[in-house]
């Protein structure tokens, strides 16, 4: 009787283990349908309808530059002692929110709204950084 059982138990181990290993083979897809899922409906979507979808993190270059721009322009501007402490401050803080407002909205991808609106608020802040430089507040030890 040990014997048999032992028998028994050896072959249920065998089968057992060959039906592991064959279970996730028999699983792949392959032939024509392969990924036919991915294919059909990954592109699809808003992901794929803005233009910077394959851009690692979908940012638009255009407000990258105008980013980096304006900051060059508040430094320049602090140099020249053309803007005053609280007025670096305050652009610094919006140029940052617009930074942040970036990072948020690109996470799941920009949409075209998204877009737009981060391009108001650039362009809403140059033109407040333009009559900042432009008034007559100059920074202590600066004159005009």
């Amino acid at each position: 009787m040990k014997t048999a059982t032992k028998t028994l138990f050896a072959t249920l181990a065998a089968a057992t283990a060959i039906a592991a290993v064959g279970a996730p083979a028999a699983a792949q897809p392959y032939g024509r349908d392969h990924g036919r899922y991915e294919q059909g409906h990954a592109d699809q979507g808003r992901y794929e309808q803005n233009r910077y979808a394959n851009d690692r993190w979908n940012n638009d270059p255009q407000i990258d530059q105008r980013q980096a721009r304006i900051a060059q322009q508040i430094h320049n501007a602090t140099q020249r002692g053309r803007l005053t402490r609280e007025e670096v401050r305050r652009l610094d803080s919006e140029l940052r929110e617009i930074s942040r407002l970036e990072a948020r909205y690109s996470r799941n991808g920009l949409s075209v709204s998204e877009r737009s609106e981060l391009h108001r608020r650039l362009g809403h802040l140059e033109v407040v950084l333009k009559a900042e430089r432009t008034d007559r507040d100059v920074a202590y030890g600066y004159r005009r």
